[in-house]
C-alpha cells in the first residue's frame, strides 16, 4: 500500500509525535528509536520540509483564486490599466509573507508556547510588506493607473521578499544543501 519511503516518513512522523514537549529532537535520535538510517532520514525530512512548502503555496494560490474573483463581484472592482501590477504585488506580498512566516517559525522551533515572543515581535516586520501590497493593489484597480511612487512600493516589497528569503538562505541552510538533515 505505502512505499518503503511512505511507511519510513511515517513511522518518522510518528514518532515525532509521540515525544513530549517543543524541544528540538535529532533525526539521529528518531534513527535510533525507530531504527532506520540516519542518511535515509535526511533524505525523507527534506522531502516533507518540501512537500509542507508546497502544500502551503498551494493553499494560498487556491485560496486567491477565491478571493480575487470576490473582490471583483463583491467590491464591484473593475480591473485598471495597472491590473498586471496588482498581480505583481500579489506574488511579491505571498512570496514575502511565506518568507516570513518560515522564518519566524523556523527561528521559534522548540520553544515552548509560553517562552516565545518572537512571533510578537517579528509581526511588525510584515507591516512594509502589507502597506507596499496594499498601495500596488490601490493602484492596479485605479482607473487612473499606477502613478510615480508605484515603482518605490514595489521595489520595496522586491526588498523585502529579497532579505526575508536571504535570511532564511543564510540561517538555515540545511534546508537546501544536498546533504541535509541533522
Amino acid at each position: 500500500m505505502f512505499s518503503t519511503k511512505g511507511r519510513y516518513a511515517l513511522r518518522m512522523i510518528i514518532d515525532l509525535a509521540q515525544q513530549p514537549g517543543d524541544d528540538f529532537i535529532p533525526l539521529k535520535d528518531i534513527a535510533d528509536r525507530q531504527g532506520l538510517s540516519k542518511k535515509y532520514l535526511e533524505i525523507i525530512a527534506k522531502e516533507l520540509v518540501h512537500g509542507k512548502l508546497l502544500a502551503g503555496a498551494l493553499l494560498l494560490v487556491l485560496s486567491q483564486c477565491l478571493f480575487i474573483p470576490a473582490l471583483f463581484v463583491f467590491l464591484a472592482q473593475t480591473p485598471g490599466p495597472s491590473a498586471p501590477l496588482a498581480l505583481a504585488a500579489l506574488v511579491l506580498a505571498d512570496v514575502g509573507v511565506c518568507a516570513c512566516g518560515s522564518l519566524l517559525g523556523a527561528l521559534s522551533a522548540g520553544s515552548g508556547g509560553k517562552e516565545s515572543l518572537l512571533s510578537i515581535i517579528v509581526f511588525p516586520l510584515l507591516i512594509p510588506l502589507l502597506l507596499a501590497a496594499i498601495r500596488l493593489t490601490a493602484a492596479g484597480l485605479s482607473p487612473e493607473g499606477a502613478d510615480a511612487d508605484a515603482a518605490r512600493w514595489f521595489g520595496l516589497a522586491a526588498s523585502f521578499d529579497c532579505v526575508f528569503l536571504g535570511a532564511g538562505l543564510f540561517l538555515f541552510p540545511h534546508v537546501y544543501a544536498n546533504g541535509g538533515g541533522q
